[in-house]
């Protein structure tokens, strides 16, 4: 039974049994690239309709957000037992990777409502967005309007979003841990650069570190474990941690880029410097036609050398620089990890069995 009533305005009224109340939006799928859903429960035995979604390549975002029917703020008995089943049920079902395009899940423990929108069509009813729902009189309305949809998504559904649960599967776990391994990277090399280039003061001070040390290599071993971290961590924060999770961290990349250009310019420096070549060369350049004039080699290799110290400077200030640019990775990094921890923590606060 299909039953539709045309009133006055941009809506269509619609109810309905053995068929899907919220058809339009299924099939207007094919013609939008983003869909979100809001919904009271999902059907956790046969969801036809979920696993369709879970086969979207070309979508560009969907968003669903959804109550779990059984989980409550207390439990007496052994409901907590039947609760945690059915809460797992949900979080397999949901889990963001087993979606082929971008998905964003979300819990909200209070929603009853039922709100579907695609590119085109809005529906707001009662029908669950499940299979079984169609086996129910259900009844809504078929919204067509671009600027009524804009304005629901803007009005209701932000709102809705910001008091749910993000929920990023098991990502996130990922995400923690192998940020936190960076850290304990950079402060290893941190370590080892401080060593290199800095010294304690003979002053009887509590401990703290000038960097004093002029003449000083620093060794190409390390120079390239330091290439090869903030290489590793670029890739990793623009191809996996962005692209591939979808928190949000725009201002963290912007920072991140920017020192990560700032430590390869510091680390060319490093890499490609000789003092001995440096000197040689600009003696040849500028002072070698003096030679044939026994007094001028004198001055010659005396200005060959103040040059030689001039750049050993600026390669200690290149240096100070690496090791700031350091001790800077991680301060832009650990409140990344923080708010990765903190995301951890609520997601953990779905099953509160």
């Amino acid at each position: 039974m299909i039953s539709r009533l045309n009133f006055t305005g941009d809506f269509e009224f619609f109810i309905s049994q053995n068929n899907l109340n919220f058809i339009d939006i299924i099939e207007n799928l094919d013609r939008s690239k983003n869909l979100i859903i809001v919904t009271y429960n999902i059907f956790t035995k046969t969801n036809l309709i979920l696993e369709r979604l879970k086969l979207l390549e070309n979508f560009e975002e969907i968003i669903i957000i959804t109550n779990i029917p059984g989980r409550f703020e207390q439990y007496y008995g052994n409901q907590n037992e039947k609760a945690r089943k059915e809460i797992q049920k949900y979080l397999d079902l949901l889990e963001p990777l087993n979606f082929k395009t971008h998905v964003k899940v979300y819990f909200n423990f209070s929603n009853h409502s039922k709100i579907y929108l695609t590119d085109e069509v809005v529906y707001i009813g009662s029908g669950n967005f499940s299979d079984a729902s169609k086996n129910n009189i259900e009844a809504g309305v078929i919204i067509k309007s671009h600027e009524q949809r804009q304005k629901l998504y803007e009005e209701v559904i932000k709102k809705i979003e910001l008091n749910s649960i993000r929920y990023f599967g098991k990502e996130i776990e990922k995400h923690k841990n192998k940020l936190s391994g960076y850290l304990k990277k950079i402060d290893l090399i941190t370590d080892t650069l401080r060593e290199l280039i800095c010294e304690f003061n003979d002053d009887g001070s509590s401990g703290s570190k000038n960097i004093i040390k002029v003449d000083i290599e620093i060794p190409g071993s390390t120079i390239e474990e330091i290439y090869n971290l903030i290489e590793d961590l670029h890739n990793y924060i623009t191809l996996e941690l962005i692209d591939s999770s979808k928190i949000s961290f725009e201002d963290f990349l912007k920072n991140f880029e920017s020192l990560y250009d700032s430590l390869s310019i510091t680390l060319d420096k490093l890499n490609n410097f000789s003092f001995d070549d440096t000197a040689l060369s600009y003696f040849e350049d500028n002072f070698s036609h003096m030679a044939e004039i026994d007094d001028s080699m004198e001055t010659s290799i005396s200005k060959a050398f103040e040059r030689q110290t001039d750049i050993e400077h600026e390669i200690i200030w290149s240096r100070q620089d690496l090791f700031k640019s350091f001790k800077n990775l991680k301060l832009l990094l650990q409140p990344t990890v923080d708010l990765i921890e903190n995301y951890l923590k609520n997601q953990n606060d779905i099953d509160n069995t």
